[in-house]
């Protein structure tokens, strides 16, 4: 469906091509957005091929008709299915480890691009193509705007880039963007239906463009199948047993005991000992009268085991007797 004609009618215009984008780029922080989005694909197609609609000038009033009523069972799907869904709590990342998960995802790849099929003549062809690289897009200027912008578009190359760069977390986020690829071919098709029935464009595009989407519907099952085997391959990530831990080996507690008490002079050095080492003392330095400030300084004091040494020998020499 092209969102240029449907920007006419639609105030709104989106399509499921979009939906995914944001999907795939983590836009929706929560599932009422998804929801109003989803919802508002199908009440646009409603809107564009019912009876007022733009899509009437372009198309049979049978296909509009029967693009009303499939959109209308679409919308009464997905309000059942969206019913069920919940917001998810804490994001839950993938147990394998992204160099296996990556690695993965190339293999699937390599069995894409070497997936072949019968031409009918005796031979094969390569079914992926039309997806290998970035030069085998279409080049019309129709094929950006009916997938959604650049943003886009992907191709076997870039997602074999993305992998070797370790750019996947998970083989989920590798199969949306190879599914990309086949949605692209899907939208593109329906576009040039589109052009040719309008006259912009001639039925030899429109028939390149409907082997493309033959060939994205191939390789999908190609990809399922692949995903599926390589789901299977994955060991899950056991956690590690933790050995029971050796009994912790504790001090005894040192026994108090009586030790007999200080005498007074004792206790009159070490109080003024703390004294001394607690307190600052202000020093004039000399040049407060030119400006100067008053420093802060501590003075040079002895440890305390050598002023009590000296403190008890000159006590006992004054005790002596003469």
């Amino acid at each position: 469906m092209s969102r240029r004609h449907r920007s006419t009618q639609v105030s709104e215009p989106i399509c499921v091509g979009d939906v995914v984008s944001k999907l795939i780029e983590g836009v929706y922080d929560s599932l009422e957005p998804l929801k109003k989005d989803v919802s508002r694909v199908f009440a646009n197609a409603i809107s564009y091929y019912g009876p007022d609609g733009a899509g009437r000038r372009l198309h049979e009033p049978s296909d509009c008709d029967d693009y009303v009523q499939r959109a209308q069972r679409f919308d009464e799907a997905w309000t059942s299915v969206a019913k069920t869904l919940k917001n998810p709590g804490r994001e839950v990342k993938s147990p394998t480890p992204k160099k296996d998960v990556n690695l993965a995802a190339l293999r699937c790849l390599d069995k894409l691009r070497d997936h072949r099929e019968s031409d009918g003549r005796g031979g094969s062809y390569q079914v992926a193509t039309p997806f290998l690289h970035a030069n085998m897009l279409p080049t019309h200027g129709e094929y950006l705007p009916c997938i959604g912008g650049r943003k886009n578009c992907r191709d076997f190359d870039s997602i074999e880039s993305r992998g070797k760069r370790q750019g996947y977390s998970s083989l989920e986020a590798f199969a949306n963007d190879v599914r990309r690829c086949f949605q692209n071919a899907h939208a593109w098709r329906t576009r040039c239906d589109d052009l040719v029935r309008v006259g912009s464009m001639d039925a030899n595009t429109l028939a390149i463009a409907a082997e493309i989407t033959n060939s994205a519907d191939i390789l999908l099952i190609v990809l399922d199948a692949a995903l599926r085997q390589e789901r299977s391959d994955f060991k899950p990530i056991q956690p590690a047993k933790r050995e029971a831990s050796p009994a912790r080996l504790t001090t005894p507690k040192k026994v108090k005991t009586d030790s007999p008490p200080k005498p007074f002079w004792r206790l009159q050095a070490e109080r003024l000992w703390s004294k001394v080492t607690k307190h600052e003392w202000v020093r004039n330095d000399g040049l407060q009268s030119y400006g100067g400030k008053l420093q802060w300084f501590r003075p040079t004091v002895g440890d305390s085991a050598s002023v009590s040494a000296r403190f008890r020998t000159s006590r006992s020499r004054r005790s002596m007797p003469p």
